[in-house]
């Protein structure tokens, strides 16, 4: 009985909550919470630095097939950002990708709409927060230099302090949706995504020229929607993992009941493998192949949706694998 009144308060606290009552301060430093996700995000990224991001699985004299290893991307990820809770035993870590495998669904002209569209059907966020989360969406998609990110999320942090409009675990969520855009604005302005080139060159060895590679560059709003639809995913399923579990611990801000911590947790774990991923992704399908990748065959994008609504535990790996010609 105890579970299901947990249960129950969790989904009111998440679906209720946009509902002000009297404002009587803050009982939350905001500072220290982004001072924390800030850290957790920074640790999270630099799982690539000993990750393997893809393995060799068959060799032809004219190509290579590679697959990208989401299952590793996810399951570091997940085990990084664990360290910063407790009871993350009771959340069901298993393997998962933000995206249908390699898609391109995601277009320079419809980007935006697209990101507008996945964060209105995600119930887990009340109107408010949709509305702050699809404006530092678009800015943060609109960039042509990274730096002029830094201040965007500033201004995103103060006014998300401030308002009245929210409660505080409403807070929380925007909160860290501001620490994964800086930490994934300072990884990409500090060469993260060089990094993981290289690491993708070194694994495919001598297979490919390494000219092929050197006029390289990543879609910075394909990785923006990977970490952006990353972050919406994660907090659904965290937000129901979450609620299922009764409780789950955010010690920086104490006993979250259910639903609100289990979605924190998922937020940054799929904000981060999200934008790790695409990042990655990038590179296969562009730096080191010719052409363009085909739309995937819609076996795949069944295939995700059955695993993304547990209606199988079957991680189709081998949507993932890319096509390199040598």
């Amino acid at each position: 009985m105890r579970k299901i009144q947990l249960t129950l308060l969790a989904l009111l606290i998440f679906q209720f909550s946009c509902e002000p009552d009297e404002d009587t301060g803050p009982s939350i430093d905001y500072d220290q919470v982004s001072d924390e996700f800030d850290n957790m995000f920074e640790g999270a990224f630099s799982i690539t630095e000993s990750l393997q991001l893809a393995s060799i699985v068959d060799q032809t004299k004219n190509q290579i097939m590679v697959k990208l290893e989401v299952e590793n991307i996810s399951r570091a990820a997940g085990n990084k950002i664990a360290d910063y809770y407790t009871d993350a035993s009771e959340f069901n870590r298993r393997p998962f990708y933000p995206a249908p495998p390699l898609s391109t669904k995601f277009s320079d002209t419809n980007i935006i709409q697209s990101l507008d569209n996945i964060i209105d059907t995600a119930r887990v966020f009340n109107d408010v927060q949709k509305m702050y989360i699809k404006a530092l969406s678009r800015d943060i998609a609109s960039l042509d230099n990274f730096v002029d990110g830094f201040a965007l999320v500033t201004a995103f942090r103060n006014q998300i302090t401030h308002t009245k409009e929210l409660e505080e675990n409403d807070k929380i969520l925007l909160l860290e949706f501001a620490s994964g855009a800086n930490a994934l604005l300072e990884f990409m302005e500090n060469g993260g995504a060089i990094a993981i080139q290289r690491s993708l060159q070194e694994m495919i060895g001598n297979s490919v020229s390494i000219g092929r590679t050197l006029g390289c560059s990543v879609d910075w709003r394909s990785v923006w929607a990977g970490a952006v639809v990353g972050f919406t995913v994660g907090v659904v399923v965290g937000g129901i993992t979450g609620a299922t579990a009764g409780t789950f611990t955010v010690p920086l801000l104490g006993t979250a009941v259910g639903g609100v911590g289990g979605a924190v947790f998922g937020g940054a774990w799929g904000f981060t493998s999200g934008a790790v991923y695409s990042i990655a992704g990038n590179f296969l399908t562009s730096c080191f192949r010719s052409g363009t990748l085909q739309q995937t065959p819609p076996s795949c994008e069944e295939a995700w949706e059955a695993y993304l609504s547990y209606q199988t535990n079957t991680f189709p790996s081998d949507c993932f694998i890319v096509p390199i010609l040598i």
